[in-house]
């Protein structure tokens, strides 16, 4: 499997081929901008 990083202690192993890595990059995404703009 390929490993998202979701910060740098913690890795998940997610199918390729799913959707969910797109899912989670757009979630993370969407929290760093939100702890950005606190």
């Amino acid at each position: 499997p390929s490993y998202v990083a979701l910060d740098s202690e913690m890795f998940l192993p997610v199918d390729p081929q799913s959707k969910i890595i797109e899912t989670l990059k757009n979630e993370i995404n969407s929290i760093n901008q939100y702890i950005k703009s606190r």
